[in-house]
């Protein structure tokens, strides 16, 4: 049931550190873990955390400091300028361009 968001935040740089281990890999979260991090709570990858403040219904009980997904609905871009920024975005990643 998709709920509305009233106010988010972005913090604004790449981060390695995950808010908690419960989700990462081994703690059978979605977020690939450091194979070299016993405690679980280093990214393989840098990510970018939104942080959100849900509104629910009556009678719709949310627990805080759950994660849960939001979906950006962005305007549309012609093809063209999409694939430039995929590859500029494949070189950035593979040669730190």
């Amino acid at each position: 049931m998709p709920l509305p968001v009233s106010a988010r935040r972005v913090i604004p740089a790449d981060r390695t550190t995950l808010p908690s281990a419960a989700l990462g890999w081994r703690s059978g979260g979605e977020i690939a873990v450091a194979p070299t991090d016993a405690t679980g709570l280093t990214a393989r990858d840098p990510f970018f955390e939104v942080r959100a403040a849900v509104e629910a219904p009556p009678g719709f009980r949310l627990l805080d400091g759950r994660s849960g997904r939001i979906r950006f609905d962005l305007p549309s871009e012609p093809l063209l300028r999409q694939w430039l920024r995929k590859l500029d975005q494949l070189l950035q990643q593979r040669y730190g361009l």
